[in-house]
C-alpha cells in the first residue's frame, strides 16, 4: 500500500500488480496512454487512480476533466469515485449540480459528456492538467480527442512549474464506432503494446498498455465464475468470446465485414500482371464517393474475364474543392503504372452527385458535381444506392472458403493491392449499426465509411448495370457540348502515414 501525507490529507493508492501498476508508472513521462483491451481489466479504476495519485503532489495545479460519450454513462464512474476519493482526501466534496470534485488543496476533477463532435469545440480556451476518456471507442472519429488535446496546458491562474506533467489517459475495448481510428493511432504501430511511440513530427509520445480480465485478480477472487459467465453470455459465439476475454483488435464482435481478411483478400500486383501491366482483356472501372466536409474516396478497379475484381489504386482526401478532387483523380488514373494510363470505362458513383451543385470555387461555379468530374475526363455513371442490398452483394463477393491444405473451395471475387490502405482500414474496422444487444443490418455510419460506400457502388454497378437517365447524359447547360464530346471520345476506347519511432 502506498501512503502519502500532505496538508492533513492521507492518500491510499494501491494498483494491482501487472498492467495497472505499469500504467501508473508512466504518469511522469507518457503524454498519451491507452489502457485497455478485454472486459473486466480494471480500466475505469485505473482512470480514477491515475488522476488521484497526483492530487497531493500538484494541488491547485491539478485540474482534471473526464469524458464519456453520454451523461448517463458517467453514472458508474461517478459512483466509483465516491467510493475512492474520500479515502484519499476526507475533505473532498462532490457537487452533484456541477458534476465536479473539489479537493481541500484546490485540485478539481470535472465529469463531462460529449454527445456530438461539435461539443468538443465548446472547450476551446479551457485549460487542464489531466484529461481522461472512458471508453474512447464510443467516439466515431478522432475529432473530439484531437480538439481536447489542445486544452492540455497551464491556465491563466496556474503556474507553469516544470514538475506538473500534463497528460491524457484513455480506456477502450475493441469494436465500437471508433475502433478504426483508435487501432490506427494506438495499436497498429505496436500491436503487442508496452512500447513507447514517439511521433517524429510533434515529438510527443504515446503508449498502449493492454489489460485482460486475468490481470484483475481482485475481480476474479470476488467472482470466480466471471470468465464462465462471459462464455455463457456469448452463447457459443467464439468471436464474441475472444473479443470480450482477450481484447483482440483484429477480431472483434460487431465487425460488419466478418468475411474480410487481409491475409486472404490482399494480393500483390505480380499475381495478376502480365509484363508489368494489367492484361488488356481485363476491364478497368472506377468507383467514387464524393464528400464536401467528409473525405472523397475513389477506387480504381480491374476486372478479369472470369469476374475477379481487384482494387489496384485509390484516392482518399478531404478539404479540397470538387475540381481539385477531380483533377487529382484524373492524374492518378493517367499515371497509374499498372494500366498504362488506360481510362476507366465508367466510374460508378453515388446518384446524389447528379443533382448536387458543386461547392463554391470558380472552377465549379454553377455546375453539378457530376459535371465537374466529367469535365476532368471521368465517365461517372449513376449506381444503385440501395444500402442493404449493396452490402449483401459486397459480402457475397468477399466470401471465401479454404480447405486445410490451403486450396480455395470458394474464391473471393473482390480483392485489393496492398497499397490500398484506406480500403483495408475501413473494411477491417466497419461495425454494425445499433448495439451488441440489438444490431442492425446496416453499417454504422458514425465512423469512416467512404471507401466502403464507393466499393458498394462498384459492386452494385457491376452486378446490376446502369440504367441511363436523361440527366446522366447532359447535366447543366454550360457543359452540354463538352460532356457530349467526352462521352463520344470514350466510345471504343477500352497516402504516407505519420512517422513513428518505437522505443523499446
Amino acid at each position: 500500500m502506498a501512503m502519502k501525507e500532505r496538508a492533513n490529507i492521507t492518500a491510499t493508492i494501491e494498483p494491482q500488480v501487472g498492467p495497472q501498476s505499469l500504467a501508473l508508472e508512466t504518469r511522469r513521462f507518457v503524454y498519451e496512454l491507452l489502457f485497455g483491451g478485454a472486459r473486466g481489466g480494471g480500466k475505469t479504476v485505473f482512470l480514477l487512480m491515475d488522476y488521484a495519485v497526483d492530487v497531493l503532489e500538484y494541488g491547485k495545479e491539478w485540474q482534471g476533466i473526464l469524458f464519456r460519450r453520454s451523461y448517463p454513462r458517467l453514472d458508474q464512474i461517478i459512483r466509483l469515485s465516491k467510493e475512492m476519493f474520500p479515502s484519499i482526501d476526507p475533505g473532498a466534496e462532490y457537487r452533484t449540480g456541477e458534476a465536479t470534485w473539489y479537493f481541500s488543496n484546490g485540485a478539481t476533477l470535472k465529469f463531462r459528456h460529449l454527445d456530438t463532435e461539435s461539443d468538443a469545440d465548446n472547450y476551446q480556451g479551457h485549460s487542464y492538467s489531466w484529461i481522461g476518456f472512458d471508453e474512447l471507442g464510443e467516439w466515431s472519429t478522432s475529432h473530439s480527442y484531437s480538439r481536447l488535446k489542445a486544452t492540455l496546458r497551464p491556465g491563466t491562474l496556474q503556474k507553469t512549474a516544470e514538475n506538473v506533467f500534463r497528460r491524457i489517459r484513455c480506456t477502450a475495448n475493441p469494436g465500437g464506432p471508433g475502433h478504426g481510428w483508435i487501432k490506427e493511432y494506438f495499436i497498429e504501430p505496436c500491436p503487442e503494446g508496452n512500447k513507447l511511440l514517439i511521433d517524429t513530427e510533434t515529438s510527443r509520445n504515446r503508449m498502449f498498455i493492454p489489460s485482460f480480465v486475468t490481470d484483475n485478480r481482485m475481480l476474479l477472487d470476488r467472482d470466480p465464475g466471471y470468465i464462465d459467465n462471459i462464455r455463457a453470455a456469448t452463447q457459443g459465439n467464439e468471436q464474441l468470446f475472444e473479443a470480450w476475454l482477450y481484447g483482440n483488435w483484429d477480431i472483434f464482435f460487431g465487425r460488419f465485414f466478418e468475411q474480410f481478411d487481409p491475409d486472404v483478400h490482399k494480393i500483390e500486383p505480380e499475381e495478376i500482371l502480365e509484363a508489368g501491366r494489367i492484361p488488356e482483356s481485363w476491364k478497368i472501372e472506377g468507383s467514387l464517393d464524393y464528400g464536401e466536409a467528409s473525405p472523397t474516396s475513389f477506387g480504381l478497379w480491374a476486372t478479369s474475364p472470369e469476374g475477379l475484381s481487384v482494387r489496384i489504386a485509390e484516392y482518399y482526401k478531404s478539404g479540397l474543392w470538387v475540381s481539385e478532387h477531380a483533377g487529382n483523380i484524373a492524374a492518378l488514373i493517367e499515371n497509374n503504372p499498372y494500366t498504362g494510363g488506360r481510362k476507366p470505362l465508367r466510374v460508378w458513383a453515388d446518384p446524389a452527385i447528379f443533382h448536387t451543385r458543386a461547392a463554391a470555387g470558380m472552377a465549379a461555379m454553377n455546375r453539378m458535381v457530376s459535371d465537374v468530374f466529367r469535365a476532368a475526363g471521368l465517365n461517372v455513371v449513376r449506381s444503385n444506392n440501395n444500402r442493404l442490398t449493396g452490402w449483401r452483394f459486397l459480402k457475397n463477393q468477399l466470401a471465401w472458403k479454404k480447405r486445410e491444405d490451403g486450396i480455395f473451395d470458394v474464391k473471393p471475387s473482390v480483392r485489393y493491392f496492398s497499397e490500398c490502405e484506406d480500403f483495408e482500414r475501413e473494411m477491417t474496422s466497419a461495425t454494425y449499426a445499433g448495439t451488441e444487444d440489438n444490431p442492425k443490418e446496416d453499417m454504422n455510419t458514425m465512423g469512416d465509411d467512404h471507401s466502403c460506400d464507393e466499393t458498394r457502388y462498384f459492386v452494385m454497378g457491376r452486378s446490376l448495370g446502369h440504367t441511363k437517365k436523361k440527366e446522366d447524359l447532359y447535366v447543366g447547360t454550360t457543359f452540354k457540348k463538352e460532356v457530349s464530346k467526352l462521352r463520344q471520345a470514350r466510345l471504343g476506347r477500352p497516402a504516407q502515414k505519420r512517422g513513428l519511432v518505437v522505443v523499446a
